[in-house]
Parts: C-alpha cells; structure tokens; sequence
C-alpha cells in the first residue's frame, strides 16, 4: 500500500492535469469550430431563428469554437477563453432544450447531449484552476 502511495505522490502534478484538460477541451471544439468555418453557420441560424432569437448571435459561435480554444491550446488567458466556452456550452442547453436533447438515448443509454456536459465540466476546471505553468501566460 505506501509503494502505491509513493508512486501516487511521484506523479502528483497538477499543471500537467490542467494542461490535459486544457488541450483535450481545446482539440475537441476546434473540430466543431472547423466544421463552422467550412460549413458556415447556417443550420444554426435557422434554430436560432426558428427560437425567436436573432440569426446574427450563430456568429459567436466563431469565437466560442475556434478563438477561445486556440487560446487554451497556447495557454493565453485561459480562464476568460474557458468563460466564452462556458456561455457556448450554456448557449447550446439553452437552444437544445426544446428539441428534446436533455433526453436519454435508446442507444446508449447516455444523455444524447452528453459530450456538451464534458466540455462544460471542462472549461469550469479551467475557469476556476486556472491554465497551470505550463501556458504562454500562466493565470
């Protein structure tokens, strides 16, 4: 039991956490923000439309996809980029709702918008620890 104690305290490194979970949050969303930037935004203009809000707002979703995560690639000030993915991720619940997607999948058994919940916890460990050492600016 101490030998898996010691190995436990060896590997006790918390800005390497925070670097992971930086880079895994920041990897994931870029592929959505690339998907926008070769796509567009208009699948989410319409739903926002088709809510009452204005189409424009599907613009933010640049900043929240693609800006936000390069920061937390580079580590450059990371809490304000994890606090646009927060409002994305809130954002998404927000306009998901009606469509039913807080619902459990027959498939899997999982929320269907689970993978938006990970980011979500994500991007809170990064809002409230901080980038860790291992950033261009530490925060």
């Amino acid at each position: 039991m101490q030998a898996i104690e010691a190995l436990f305290e060896k590997i006790d490194n918390k800005d390497l956490a925070l670097l992971f979970v930086r880079l895994g949050l920041a990897i994931t969303i870029l592929f959505h923000g690339y998907h926008k930037l070769t796509h567009g935004v208009g699948h989410l203009q319409e739903d926002l439309i088709a809510l009452g809000i204005p189409g424009v707002i599907a613009y933010l979703a640049y900043l929240g996809e693609i800006v936000a995560p390069i920061m937390l690639l580079i580590g450059l000030f990371s809490r304000a980029a994890s606090a646009f993915i927060i409002g994305t991720c809130i954002f998404i619940f927000m306009v998901r709702w009606g469509n039913g997607t807080f619902m459990i999948s027959p498939k899997t058994g999982g929320l269907v918008i689970a993978e938006a919940y990970l980011y979500l916890s994500s991007a809170l460990c990064i809002f409230f620890a901080g980038s860790g050492k291992y950033a261009i600016k530490k925060d």
